[in-house]
């Protein structure tokens, strides 16, 4: 069944991407394979740009296996003319991309990010007050993501005024990161929670 729906909403996805446009999928391991069979069927294998590690720390740990921390993101295009602007992320040992010289902060490029991105946090170790107090409510959703990350990959892929489409809107994390980035955006949800 997730098969079938998946393989349905990337045929759509790709009859709706645009030349210059491109495409993330995010899943975990239990599921990546079959993402990257479907997507190497549907926008064939030339067009894999990348495949993404998200390594983050989780609080829940395992005693009879290794920690899960890590999630993919299968990056695809339709044409070879994508469009792609490099992103900056900070040295080993910093956490921004700010260096103090005496009493000021100035800005500098950092490192150019590679495929493994070990600098955004889970939602989960992330939250702020507020999303902990939303998550208490019971408004809360196990796979949402971090602003930060959908950040990095819409101005990675996007430019300002550009469409971006999620079809797996959940709580609004991406509609919410594209409005703020100055894009337009479109998001699909089928959950029942839509309607409450």
């Amino acid at each position: 069944t997730w098969i079938t729906l998946m393989e349905n909403k990337l045929r759509l996805a790709k009859d709706f991407l645009n030349k210059k446009g491109s495409l993330f999928l995010h899943l975990d391991p239990r599921a990546n394979y079959y993402g990257r069979i479907l997507l190497d069927e549907i926008f064939d294998k030339n067009n894999f740009i990348n495949e993404i590690i998200w390594a983050y720390e989780k609080a829940r740990y395992s005693v009879n296996k290794f920690k899960d921390n890590h999630e993919t993101l299968l990056l695809y295009s339709k044409t070879y003319n994508y469009y792609f602007k490099i992103q900056h992320v900070p040295r080993k040992g910093e956490t921004e991309l700010t260096k103090s010289t005496g009493r000021h902060k100035v800005d500098y490029e950092g490192k150019i990010s590679p495929d493994y991105w070990v600098d955004i946090p889970s939602f989960s170790t992330a939250m702020t007050a507020g999303e902990r107090s939303v998550k208490l409510l019971g408004i809360y959703f196990e796979t949402q993501k971090p602003e930060k990350l959908i950040q990095r990959v819409l101005e990675t892929t996007s430019k300002n005024d550009d469409l971006v489409l999620d079809f797996f809107l959940g709580s609004g994390t991406t509609t919410a990161v594209a409005h703020k980035l100055g894009r337009k955006w479109l998001g699909v949800e089928m959950g029942e929670h839509f309607y409450s």
